[in-house]
């Protein structure tokens, strides 16, 4: 059997010319559960996870990013 073990996933949303960006929308799916949040002032995040997910992170402006909750350098 495989047993889901919870972490946070510690990441920084930013722009492409690596401009931090506060207030990003993320959206954790995966492990059983969505669950949602916002980055900080300096775009710095962390969100619990558990097990295989994906961190998708959305800004109006920007296009709409997912990646594997392991690879959490968001660009968007």
């Amino acid at each position: 059997p495989s047993i889901a073990t919870a972490a946070d996933a510690i990441g920084t949303v930013v722009d492409p010319d690596g401009r931090p960006l506060p207030r990003v929308h993320l959206r954790v799916t995966g492990g059983g559960a969505t669950l949602e949040g916002l980055t900080d002032e300096r775009g710095r995040f962390t969100l619990p996870v558990a097990g295989p997910c994906d961190i998708e992170a959305s800004l109006s402006g920007f296009r709409t990013v997912r990646v594997p909750c392991a690879d959490v350098a968001v660009r968007i």
